[in-house]
């Protein structure tokens, strides 16, 4: 691997050869510098285009200039050989937000909005990101209104499994360094236990309450029967589903009631009843999203 790290002004360094540049992949290259002068690029490097990408050839004598402003971190390019899954095959690079997004999405166990990723973990998953993890097929994200909502695919699965074998990335940094020693951590446990990803994270069980309402509701605020959803939700024991609805109940947007039509009540609306404050609930509405 050849790494540039300039500290001086800022330079245009011709490379010689296609390249590996944050995930586009090429041969092993060689490098000239010289010094420019004028505004600073708002960029910091000028990726080249890589019609390896693409599925075309790249001339062995293509030049690329690659900015790198002054004091930023070094240019990693890597030879094409070096990188590989070990039978010979090159893998699909990911940066290290689209890997931290398949590692949300993971961990979650469930489809995500943009909002939701944002006050999960701090980022949204759009734009050029977005359409790669889609068109490596590791995640489906579908337009609902004006709002993208991401889910894990199969094949994101099984990339999020070889996750806890890699070495951490370059240019991590602190917290993306102690995520990699915790999944190299998470992998000897599975190994140990015999368990699986898919074991280990299960969705939050209030999260699967207001998805069963979402399809049993005709329109969000309607009331849905407890009897209905307790149906619909038939895996879980009482007590947890239980548990959950009572959590749910202390958001504003959440409302346990009464059937105010008693006399419409079976038997069977009467057991699977909620009593909270010692009153019996019979139906759950959950109001739109603000």
């Amino acid at each position: 691997m050849t790494r540039l790290a300039l500290d001086g002004p800022r330079r245009v360094v011709t490379i010689r050869g296609a390249l590996a540049l944050d995930g586009q992949v090429g041969n092993a290259p060689s490098a000239s510098g010289s010094t420019t002068s004028g505004p600073t690029s708002s960029s910091r490097r000028t990726p080249p285009d890589c019609s390896s990408e693409r599925g075309g050839a790249e001339s062995p004598g293509a030049e690329h200039g690659v900015v790198v402003e002054p004091g930023a971190s070094p240019l990693s390019i890597e030879d094409a050989g070096d990188r590989g899954n070990g039978n010979g095959m090159p893998e699909e690079r990911l940066t290290m937000l689209e890997r931290a997004a398949l590692l949300v999405l993971m961990a979650e166990a469930r489809e995500l909005t943009n909002a939701e990723l944002r006050d999960l973990a701090g980022f949204t998953l759009d734009g050029a990101h977005r359409r790669r993890l889609n068109d490596l097929g590791l995640v489906t994200s579908t337009k609902v209104g004006r709002a993208y909502v991401h889910d894990l695919t199969d094949e994101g699965a099984v990339r999020c499994q070889a996750e806890l074998s890699a070495p951490r990335p370059p240019r991590a940094g602190y917290a993306g360094g102690a995520l990699y020693v915790l999944l190299a951590g998470l992998r000897r446990h599975l190994e140990i236990t015999g368990g699986t990803l898919g074991g280990l994270f299960t969705p939050d069980l209030r999260h699967r309450v207001e998805a069963a309402y979402r399809v049993l509701a005709p329109r969000a605020g309607d009331s849905v029967s407890l009897r209905v959803l307790r149906e619909h939700l038939d895996d879980v024991p009482t007590d947890r589903l239980d548990r959950a609805l009572t959590a749910l109940a202390e958001r504003p947007d959440v409302h346990l009631r009464a059937e105010a039509d008693q006399k419409s009540l079976t038997e069977a609306d009467r057991r699977a009843a909620l009593v909270l404050g010692g009153s019996p609930r019979h139906t759950l509405a959950i109001e739109a999203a603000g």
